[in-house]
């Protein structure tokens, strides 16, 4: 199928779409959490595209004479809270009003992940030993924006690519470290999740649950796989450019660009690696035009050389 030059050309805008949508969803995983709370549902930007939801409203520790509900949030003064949400890059916590969760606080982006297991632990939730809590958050994050930096470079030598082949190679690298970047969340996403609804519930006598972030975990696992379809075609794309111009000299993409005409500069052509231009009458050879008073007979025998040329197989030539 990419034998043809014009399939390559048309392939190029198709993984470039594909490319703007690994980047577009990328941002909005980044995005998700953020933004300001004081609306009328108390939920900031995206709430529902978080990795996982932990619901804490059930639980109740009593410590001397005071009973408390909820586990507390020691990055906003140690408040009990009724829900914590984990998203790529921050997390949230607030207060359930019936069926309805409300945020009152959300973590500075990229700066403060979930990392709240040390004091939980001391109001009788151990998910110390769980080490995953304190590493999948954090490799979330730069799986993310490693998809987000390398598909955005993968755009933009893509665009390149048109005019330039070392591009195309650079696409085609850059867009499998953004495969790798995406998958690494995906997967670090659905590891956490997986883990935090078997340990937390018996961790907290089941009291605590953990809920999945399915639109996360759906589009993140799409998203990635695109993100290997598009590195696998820009490898493709760029492995037969390769072998055009070992073979030809040039890309097929410059190739179909020239005009096909005479010389050997800007407007020649190749077949396979041989250079022709079409014969052009000179001065000399139109000169015959004023001797004569017909114009449709010019002898450019005697001006030119006798080999035959490419483009000429059925020309004449005496035999003396």
């Amino acid at each position: 199928m990419l034998r043809n030059c014009s399939c390559t050309i048309l392939l190029l805008p198709v993984v470039l779409l594909m490319q703007v949508a690994v980047l577009s969803s990328g941002i909005i995983f980044l995005l998700a959490g953020t933004g300001g709370i004081d609306n009328a549902e108390h939920l900031p930007k995206l709430s529902g595209v978080y990795v996982a939801l932990i619901d804490t409203a059930k639980y109740e520790t009593t410590a001397g004479k005071e009973k408390y509900h909820g586990l507390p949030d020691s990055h906003d003064y140690s408040k009990p809270k009724d829900f914590f949400a984990i998203f790529p890059a921050l997390y949230c916590s607030g207060k359930k009003n019936g069926d309805k969760y409300e945020a009152d606080y959300c973590s500075p982006w990229g700066k403060q992940l979930f990392d709240l297991q040390w004091l939980w632990r001391v109001w009788g939730v151990d998910l110390v030993e769980k080490n995953y809590i304190a590493s999948y958050p954090t490799l979330i994050f730069a799986g993310v924006m490693t998809a987000v930096v390398a598909a955005a470079v993968a755009l933009a030598c893509g665009a390149l690519s048109f005019c330039f082949y070392w591009s195309m190679v650079l696409a085609a690298l850059v867009s499998w470290v953004s495969a790798i970047g995406m998958l690494l969340a995906a997967a670090a996403g659905h590891m956490l999740t997986n883990k935090l609804v078997a340990d937390i519930s018996s961790a907290s006598s089941g009291s605590v649950s953990a809920q999945w972030g399915d639109t996360f975990a759906r589009v993140a696992w799409v998203v990635g796989g695109l993100a290997v379809a598009a590195a696998a075609l820009w490898a493709l794309i760029a492995v037969r450019e390769h072998r055009v111009r070992v073979r030809t000299g040039r890309s097929r993409i410059a190739a179909r660009r020239d005009r096909r005409g005479g010389g050997d500069g800007p407007s020649a052509f190749r077949v396979r690696g041989a250079s022709y231009k079409h014969l052009s009458v000179g001065k000399d050879e139109m000169a015959g035009l004023h001797d004569h008073g017909y114009a449709s007979h010019v002898d450019l025998v005697g001006v030119r050389a006798r080999t035959p040329s490419p483009f000429e197989p059925m020309r004449h030539v005496n035999v003396e």
